[in-house]
């Protein structure tokens, strides 16, 4: 339940920040581009999107390495439930990694990515 809880919250933070900015970069050209306001959200944008791929990826690396160790640790009982958390850490890793890449990728069409 915890994982589809981080899921969709990672998932509406990236979807929030794709819908905004167009509304931004569809004004006039001319003078909204040379705005503080343009500029400031587009830096504010770019930055945020590079800053959530790194934290995804200390995230997923951090909860793989714990999920092995417990994987390794457990009982041979236990080793289904732990291969399924470790195997879930990096799927959600893959999914947010994703996720931030399609956000930089629709920002570069708007002209807001370095």
């Amino acid at each position: 339940m915890k994982m589809k809880k981080r899921i969709l919250g990672i998932v509406s933070f990236c979807c929030l920040m794709a819908a905004t900015f167009p509304v931004w970069a569809t004004e006039d050209a001319g003078s909204l581009q040379n705005s503080t306001l343009y500029t400031g959200t587009k830096s504010l944008l770019t930055d945020g999107t590079t800053a959530l791929t790194g934290i995804i990826f200390a995230v997923t690396v951090f909860f793989a390495v714990k999920n092995c160790i417990a994987w390794n640790a457990s009982s041979e009982d236990e080793k289904p439930k732990h291969k399924k958390a470790v195997i879930s850490s990096v799927a959600i890793g893959v999914v947010g990694m994703t996720i931030s890449g399609l956000i930089t990728i629709i920002l570069s069409y708007y002209g807001s990515a370095s």
